[in-house]
């Protein structure tokens, strides 16, 4: 996942653009032309779209680790967990919450050493996993009705959410606002809160079960999908990208603030093929590619249509779009709440928009290949393995330490110390922290396998424990996840004050489960 509370990500996050098990002959053309350019991390399809590199070799078991704390606690459910302490059962009246795991550095999470995870998305109060049979998990805060159980009960460990049992869940994301998963054919199921009409059923009332979309189209698959608090977004097989929920922002990118209950097309990129979004808080980010030899990309009942058309060839680089964040009708005439995007859309404007914008400045000529949204924060990942910011993370560093200039930029801004001699992979955002997935280059430009995503790194805001180090202090810069250094991380995810990582198993893994 993702950002906007949730990886996924999904992450979240974080592979090429995933191909629908279902998808029809003129799909899966389209499909090749992007693998080409593009590799499936493995153990997340569906989630991001990635740069070229080897495929990695048979791993063994993906272990779950956790770190960060809740952003937020009922007082009515008893004392808030301590940090680096694992809760312990009080009486059968002990709040499930009090088992959430609260830890500055990586642990295991509870009841997972047995189960092969692929990969996980976070919110503020609960998460999920999928594991590598396809099967879903969530746990955390159920009050909402996010979790899937069919309940309002929160679940004090990951438990499996029957009503997706057997239908090989493919991607996941997760926010406040809603649950959403991605079936292997094609299929979305959304569920949870709704409060905004983020579930997409037509009404924003609660959905205590897993309640599968219709609203695309006949024969439409899905292939990857981003919640944010108040709105969800959804990308197709056929490179068309749908939004709905709250617009109140000028996220849903429509051209206005009205609400959809259900998904709708934003048209703006209609004639571009959209490969990757990512939702914020109040913003919006997605990755369009287009081929020289058409002019326009076609809709997924055009492709169906075009079933032996010639397949295209030449695919332009990955483009970095940008909507939301419209505060002017707060006090348009204070300049302060007229940025208070902080700079997120990467346009260098103060002021948001209600409409897809392109994001150039220094990721012009670049390959954008995976995008992530904070609070007010979006990281842009290219296919050179080079990272860039736009907005705030909020970190404060120490007096002695000078802010990094990429920390509040309005325009796309290298992140570039303590990067030296690695190739990030994949990156993933929670409200006001990233984490990146890194390999170690050698000096001839070679990438040993033993190197690859071996190398966690963390920056931002670090006052819960979500950078990872064992303290509690803000970073501005990249800073390794020293307790899994030399690891191999398979896949990651933030959301809120939250950390996931999938890592291969080790006989000689750290943390507790």
């Amino acid at each position: 996942a993702d950002g906007g509370g949730g990886g996924g990500g999904g992450g979240p996050s974080a592979g090429s653009v995933a191909v629908c098990a279902s998808a029809g002959p003129a799909v899966g053309q389209w499909a090749r032309g992007l693998a080409e350019r593009s590799s499936r991390v493995r153990g997340a399809p569906s989630r991001v779209f990635q740069p070229v590199l080897p495929a990695l070799k048979q791993r063994d078991l993906g272990d779950l680790y956790v770190w960060g704390s809740l952003a937020q606690f009922d007082a009515r459910d008893g004392p808030q967990p301590s940090m680096n302490c694992a809760p312990q059962l009080r009486g059968l009246g002990t709040d499930p919450m009090q088992f959430w795991q609260q830890s500055s550095v990586p642990v295991l999470v509870y009841n997972t050493s047995s189960v092969d995870v692929v990969w996980a998305a976070v919110a503020t109060r609960h998460a999920a996993l999928v594991t590598r049979a396809g099967e879903l998990y969530t746990w955390g805060y159920g009050k909402t009705g996010n979790l899937g159980h069919g309940a309002q009960l929160s679940c004090a460990y990951p438990s499996l959410v029957s009503a997706m049992r057997g239908r090989g869940v493919s991607a996941i994301s997760a926010s406040d606002g809603c649950t959403a998963a991605v079936t292997a054919a094609g299929d979305l199921y959304t569920w949870g809160c709704g409060h905004a009409g983020q579930a997409g059923h037509g009404a924003p009332r609660q959905q205590l079960r897993p309640k599968r979309l219709r609203a695309f189209g006949a024969g439409v698959r899905v292939h990857q999908v981003s919640c944010g608090p108040y709105h969800t977004a959804a990308v197709t097989c056929g490179g068309e990208l749908f939004t709905w929920g709250s617009s109140v922002f000028g996220q849903l990118g429509h051209g206005s603030a009205v609400t959809a209950f259900t998904p709708r097309r934003v048209d703006a990129l209609a004639g571009c093929l959209v490969v990757q979004v990512s939702c914020g808080w109040w913003h919006t980010a997605a990755i369009t590619i287009s081929c020289s030899e058409h002019n326009s990309v076609p809709s997924d009942q055009q492709q169906r249509a075009q079933q032996g058309a010639a397949e295209p060839e030449v695919w332009g680089p990955g483009v970095l779009h940008t909507w939301g964040g419209c505060f002017q009708w707060a006090d348009p005439g204070e300049r302060w709440r007229a940025d208070s995007h902080r700079g997120c859309l990467g346009t260098g404007e103060l002021d948001g928009c209600a409409a897809p914008v392109r994001v150039g400045g220094d990721l012009d000529g670049c390959d954008v290949v995976q995008v992530v949204c904070g609070v007010n924060l979006t990281v842009a990942l290219t296919r050179q393995g080079h990272v860039y910011q736009m907005g705030v993370t909020g970190a404060t560093d120490s007096g002695e330490v000078k802010a990094a200039p990429w920390e509040g930029a309005l325009r796309p801004t290298r992140v570039d110390a303590n990067v030296f001699g690695l190739f990030v992979e994949e990156v993933a955002a929670g409200a006001h922290h990233v984490v990146g997935v890194a390999s170690q280059v050698l000096p001839n430009g070679g990438m040993p396998e033993e190197g690859r995503r071996t190398r966690l790194l963390a920056w931002g805001k670090g006052g819960k424990g979500q950078l990872g180090s064992g303290t509690l202090k803000d970073s501005s810069s990249p800073k390794a996840v020293a307790s899994l250094d030399g690891r191999r991380i398979l896949s990651v995810a933030c959301g809120g004050h939250h950390t996931l990582a999938v890592v291969e198993h080790s006989s000689r893994g750290n943390g507790s489960s």
